[in-house]
């Protein structure tokens, strides 16, 4: 008499390998900062009273009062859905920087690598003479000459922004050329385009991935500075910047205003920040063992 034996109990259940970012414990914290502020925002959004909606008769609520999870302001509105669409704000202007300073800065960054020579000398000596420059002054003038509408801040950011996503492109896309396969497409005679789809961009997506997660804090600390000081967008938008700008004169009679707004710019930037430093270790050790 045969005996069968069973293996589904014997054998090990194999789970899919962890990508090595879910193993960087600042990626893992900085995803769920971001992810706590993403529920942050979608609460105040969905189920506080609408950030336009001023009450004269309840100026000033304290913490859970009358349905404000977290009070009112001076004019009666919910401080919880105005951090919200404040939050909305900031990362328009830090996603919509962080798009534009890429796009010219990849451009310039591959021009430079791919051209060589004299015009890589050129686009590295005009990164340079921008680092050499007071941004915050000059974006400070460009808004003042563009206007304070999002779209002003966010040509002005990233006009001052992009040597950085360029720098980054630059070097890797020169040690990208150095690869046994990409000597082999241009001694084969392959073109730019191909060079550029076939090569290029599915190598260095992970580059600009980096750049934005690196772009994106700076332009929202960016404009919550210009907000502070009365140069941000014009109501009735506000960030988290104009926010806290209308928190400190408020300051003593409701500290929360300032307070609030002021940890949500620090939670993102903590966030950001420590997401970018994991992808630039990820990445830097990845092109390092080729």
């Amino acid at each position: 008499m045969s005996t069968v034996i069973s293996t589904t109990e014997s054998m090990p259940t194999s789970s899919p390998p962890c990508h090595p970012l879910w193993q960087d414990g600042r990626f893992c914290w900085g995803v769920a900062i971001l992810a706590v502020m993403g529920g942050f925002m979608v609460v105040g959004r969905v189920f506080m009273p609408p950030p336009q909606v001023m009450d004269p008769n309840t100026p000033l609520l304290g913490l859970g009062l009358a349905g404000h999870g977290l009070g009112t302001d001076d004019l009666g509105r919910d401080v919880w859905a105005r951090l919200a669409l404040g939050g909305e704000i900031s990362l328009l202007v830090g996603l919509g920087t962080a798009i534009t300073s890429i796009g010219i800065g990849g451009v310039v960054g591959l021009l430079a690598a791919r051209m060589g020579g004299w015009v890589d000398t050129v686009l590295v000596r005009a990164m340079d003479v921008l680092y050499s420059l007071p941004g915050l002054m000059l974006v400070v003038l460009m808004t003042v000459f563009l206007g304070r509408g999002v779209g002003s801040l966010v040509l002005a950011i990233a006009l001052f922004s992009w040597p950085d996503a360029a720098r980054v492109v630059r070097a890797s896309t020169l040690q990208l050329q150095q690869e046994e396969f990409m000597e082999a497409y241009r001694a084969l005679g392959g073109g730019v385009w191909g060079w550029l789809w076939r090569y290029v961009w599915p190598n260095l997506a992970g580059v600009f991935i980096l750049a934005a997660a690196i772009t994106i804090p700076r332009a929202i600390l960016t404009e919550s500075t210009l907000s502070f000081i009365g140069l941000g967008v014009e109501p009735p938008l506000s960030s988290w910047g104009t926010l806290a700008s209308e928190g400190w004169a408020m300051v003593r009679l409701a500290p929360r205003l300032m307070l609030l707004p002021t940890a949500c710019i620090v939670m993102a930037m903590v966030g950001f920040n420590m997401v970018s430093e994991a992808l630039t270790d990820h990445f830097q050790g990845t092109m390092s063992r080729g």
